[in-house]
């Protein structure tokens, strides 16, 4: 595998990972706003589990 290859893969977990934080953090401010664990889950596509969403 070339660095470049390697350089490619590390940017895309990067993103990934950024982007679940993200859905984690909307997660969280819909939740106290009284959303539902369920609705959370459709919006975020997080699972819909409360040890996932804290």
């Amino acid at each position: 595998m070339t660095w470049e290859m390697d350089l490619r893969i590390m940017k895309k977990r990067a993103h990934e990972k950024g982007k679940k934080e993200m859905a984690l953090e909307v997660a969280e401010a819909l939740r106290k706003k009284g959303m539902s664990e369920a609705e959370i889950a459709e919006v975020t596509g997080l699972p819909e589990k409360k040890e996932t969403m804290k």
